[in-house]
């Protein structure tokens, strides 16, 4: 059964209004007759004569044909098959992106499965049906895999599917291919996994001028157990592992090396200075332990940074990167722009609680940052903040409002007297986090992540068919985008060749 994926186009069809109103207008003009005299004519009445009449008939309806094709294109056409689940013996399914990897780890199962009539098809959302033997011909992997999740998939196969249909899927087990829930389902399915090999990817997370001006990478790293980050230092000359070059103002930085392993992808050096100001008025202790722990996460990282510590509005400089108001005052609205940190004033509330600072990084866990006094938070000022950092009931510490600015609300104090924090070991790894938003801003591509997942983990629940919703009828679909536009294309040359021929036989008639 031919259908589409967007039909409202095939409104486009109207336009084939357009030649046959070309062609009905037909005013044939009249042919002029040599006399030798018009002595003899006597005078008629005029008339006139309008003839509207199909002309060329042949163009016309391929004209037509020619824009009905186009636009059942545009409406991206596929045609779609019921199968009988009676004859079928089974799917075998491999993600279209790694088939080559998959048959050298799996070819006598797979080999096995095919000789016995098992049908292949692609594990994408279309499950293609292409012939296994031009698959193993033409078939290239690819290190980036289409963003849908394998569990997803699953589920969609689910619904297509008979429970009684055997099913052998063939997959690894990277984590970046399972997101959301793991799903229920009610297949006859024997799924093989197996771990790609465990090499280290690398790409350069960030680069930056340091004081002494010499150019630091962060480079990230990622293996089957997680994700770790080094950092070196390279000078603005190319060496053997980096390459340094100067385009227009952008200085840009990559790798040497343009194996698998390593991404190429040049990365933009960044030369600004970080400019921290701190204001406070009674709180002038707890501006020493912000200072403190900028100033570690200066001498670590050797980024540019200027810290100031102010104690009156008027010595807050207007080019500020962050500006951390220490302080219960009203912040004047000139200076909620960039980056900003605030104290929230409010009722005072004793508890005994912990901060968590981070759940992606093990920057803080439960327990290490004891919480004793909090800002109660009012839910009407507290609406549209994005939690940063959480105590251990789940509520909001601090939270981030993003629009042209980025305004960081904190409902306690950075003193002993309200929490841990100055005292702990990770609050300069902390504050480093909140100044670069390391989480928001990572440019780790989706292909380096070499994280696994265990079998275990992996496999759905199975349940039976009478649990779930009823079942689709079992259909596969064929694209059809080539056939139309090879379609097209005859239709064009055809009527280009007809046309030419027409007004050749015109001129010379």
């Amino acid at each position: 059964m031919l259908q589409y994926v967007q039909s409202i186009w095939l409104w486009a069809s109207a336009g084939i209004i357009v030649p046959v109103v070309i062609h009905l207008w037909n005013v044939k003009q009249g042919k002029t007759l040599k006399v030798g005299s018009i002595a003899f004519f006597t005078e008629s009445a005029k008339s006139h004569a309008k003839s509207f009449k199909l002309s060329e008939l042949w163009l016309l309806v391929l004209r037509c044909l020619l824009i009905i094709v186009l636009a059942m294109l545009i409406a991206k056409p596929f045609y779609e098959k019921q199968l009988n689940s009676s004859k079928e013996k089974g799917w075998l399914l491999i993600d279209k992106n790694h088939v080559q990897e998959v048959y050298a780890r799996y070819k006598t199962p797979i080999d096995t499965l095919i000789k016995s009539g098992y049908t292949f098809h692609y594990f994408n959302p279309s499950f293609e049906e292409p012939k296994f033997e031009d698959v193993m011909k033409t078939a290239k992997d690819s290190a980036v895999s289409e963003q849908v999740s394998y569990w997803t998939l699953l589920k969609v196969l689910d619904q297509k599917m008979p429970s009684k249909l055997p099913v052998h899927l063939f997959t690894d087990n990277l984590a970046k291919h399972f997101t959301g829930s793991r799903p229920e389902v009610s297949l006859q399915l024997k799924w093989n996994v197996y771990s790609p090999k465990d090499t280290i990817s690398s790409w350069i997370e960030k680069a930056y001028k340091t004081t002494n001006d010499s150019i630091r990478l962060v480079v990230g790293h990622g293996t089957s157990t997680g994700t770790y980050f080094t950092y070196q230092n390279v000078s603005k000359t190319s060496n053997n592992k980096f390459r340094v070059q100067q385009i227009g103002k952008k200085l840009l930085v990559s790798f040497n090396d343009t194996s698998k392993i390593f991404v190429a992808k040049p990365v933009e050096v960044d030369t600004s200075t970080l400019a921290i100001t701190i204001f406070t008025d009674q709180f002038a202790t707890d501006a020493t332990y912000v200072q403190a722990a900028v100033n570690a996460v200066k001498d670590f990282t050797k980024y540019k940074i200027n810290v100031s510590v102010v104690d009156e509005v008027e010595k807050i400089a207007p080019s500020f990167t962050w500006l951390f108001w220490l302080s219960e005052k009203v912040i004047p609205a000139s200076f909620r722009r960039n980056n900003v940190f605030i104290y929230e004033k409010g009722k005072i509330e004793n508890t005994r609680t912990n901060i968590i600072t981070g759940d992606n990084e093990n920057v803080s866990t439960a327990g290490d940052i004891t919480l004793f006094r909090s800002i109660k938070i009012d839910s009407k000022t507290s609406n549209g903040l994005v939690p940063v950092w959480k105590n251990g009931f789940g509520e909001t510490i601090l939270g981030v409002e993003r629009k042209e600015a980025s305004i960081y609300h904190f409902y306690s104090r950075i003193n002993p007297q309200w929490n841990d924090l100055p005292w702990s070991h990770k609050f300069p790894q902390i504050i480093y986090r909140l100044l670069f938003d390391s989480s928001a801003n990572s440019n780790q591509p989706i292909e380096v992540d070499r994280r696994v997942m265990d079998v275990s983990q992996i496999q759905p629940v199975i349940v039976p068919e009478e649990g779930l919703v009823s079942k689709q009828e079992l259909v596969t679909r064929k694209d059809l985008s080539k056939l139309f536009w090879i379609l097209a294309l005859a239709l064009f040359l055809i009527e280009r060749m007809l046309s030419f021929k027409t007004k050749r036989e015109e001129a010379y008639g």
